[in-house]
């Protein structure tokens, strides 16, 4: 009885290993799809409307206070890169980096900010 259970234990275990690495498996390929999406759109020069949903349903002191923060992280990054470089970061550089997320956020949240500016005055 105790072998069977052993057994029977151990087929559980191999089958929620394989459950939880097939759909780790599947949740990379769904991003690494939505990123050659976006690199797609990007390539197109269409600009991704689906975050900026986010932007538009912030305030606009808040909308402006996060912009202010983003652009000091980046800032701070790019001066970190260039004591370390030598050189200032490429926008290319700022989009393959590890500061890409915000770099993007960042360069979407802005123009959310200027349009809704100028569409007050």
């Amino acid at each position: 009885k105790k072998e069977k259970k052993e057994k029977k234990d151990k087929e559980e275990k191999k089958e929620k290993k394989e459950k939880k690495d097939k759909e780790e498996k599947k949740e990379k390929k769904e991003k690494k799809d939505k990123e050659e999406k976006k690199e797609k759109k990007e390539m197109e020069g269409e600009e991704d409307q689906g975050d900026t949903t986010q932007w538009e349903t912030m305030g606009l002191k808040e909308l402006q206070k996060e912009v202010k923060r983003m652009a000091a992280e980046l800032n701070a990054w790019k001066t970190a890169y260039k004591e370390e470089h030598g050189k200032e970061p490429t926008k290319g550089t700022l989009r393959s980096s590890e500061i890409k997320g915000v770099f993007e956020a960042y360069s979407e949240s802005s123009a959310v900010l200027k349009r809704r500016k100028a569409e007050a005055s």
